[in-house]
């Protein structure tokens, strides 16, 4: 199942101002990144954890950033 990220993609642009700001916080490549944005590869637990307290991301929040479905267009 793939998700979509938009929401998630705003509060980066919001909160640290890049995708590429919260890979270096994260300690990643923007590669590896951009491969979890774009669904290549999943965000693991600990990803979604550590990005939650970056981005001030309540719990309760969570499944509309980083688990709402994609809709695949007719």
């Amino acid at each position: 199942m793939a998700f979509e990220y938009r929401k998630l993609k705003g509060r980066i642009v919001e909160k640290v101002g890049s995708q590429s700001a919260l890979a270096t916080i994260l300690g990643i490549s923007e590669v590896a990144f951009c491969r979890k944005i774009t669904g290549e590869t999943r965000f693991s637990t600990d990803d979604i954890v550590a990005i939650a307290k970056i981005l001030d991301i309540p719990k309760e929040e969570l499944g509309e950033y980083f688990f709402t479905p994609k809709v695949k267009e007719v």
